[in-house]
């Protein structure tokens, strides 16, 4: 019986479209799940192959495709950490801001696992906790159990920075050097917000300009 299933078409249909889902889009190519699909039934289920044959197609790399998922809670803890050197953390810190984000540990009571689709994780209520969330930890008043100042190898050349140096620097560092025009526009304060421009410190400001991009949508999807 588990020999027919997983043979069976509608299976190698069903887990490409996971992995698909997973790794591209929310709603991925007909085209590409049916390649997957294929390369599944050739190897007889062999996920390493039906992952490269998503990862090598045009539609990983396509526009379309490029932050095209929303990070889960554990995601973007995770990717805050790394982006600011932060080391592993064996306090229950992590984890327990990961939980008040909406997704606690080891507690999705069903075998299906956390959802995949952006919406389950993007609503009124939880973009108030993320942008919260941005701002607490660029302020160093979250639990990432090293101030910036310390651990973020970039703080001391940036927190003395001009301000369009520290733009420059905060969306390499966060942005992969890629930001959409109305994040840039927020962080220089430009002409359609002259009230937003920058008298402050430089190392004030940066926390500012830190806490607009890991607010953003570009940080906030994968």
């Amino acid at each position: 019986m588990l020999d027919i299933i997983a043979r069976h078409p509608s299976t190698a249909h069903y887990i490409s479209l996971k992995l698909a889902r997973r790794l591209v889009s929310d709603d991925p190519p007909a085209s590409l799940v049916n390649r997957a699909a294929a390369t599944f039934t050739r190897t007889d289920g062999d996920i390493a192959q039906v992952v490269r044959t998503i990862v090598t197609s045009p539609e990983f790399y396509s526009r379309e495709a490029f932050r095209a998922k929303v990070k889960t809670p554990f995601e973007l803890v995770v990717s805050v950490r790394r982006a600011f050197d932060l080391p592993a953390d064996t306090t229950a810190a992590t984890s327990r801001l990961i939980g008040q984000l909406g997704q606690p540990l080891f507690s999705w009571q069903t075998p299906d696992g956390w959802p995949e689709r952006g919406n389950a994780w993007i609503n009124s209520g939880t973009i108030y906790k993320r942008l919260k969330f941005a701002g607490d930890v660029a302020n160093g008043t979250v639990g990432v159990t090293m101030p910036l100042d310390r651990s973020w190898r970039d703080w001391p050349a940036l927190s003395t920075a001009p301000l369009d140096q520290q733009v420059d620097g905060v969306v390499k560092d966060l942005l992969g050097g890629c930001a959409e025009p109305a994040t840039r526009d927020a962080m220089v304060g430009g002409e359609a917000n002259p009230s937003t421009s920058y008298p402050a410190a430089p190392a004030r400001r940066l926390r500012d300009l830190l806490a607009i991009a890991l607010g953003s949508p570009e940080f906030q999807r994968r």
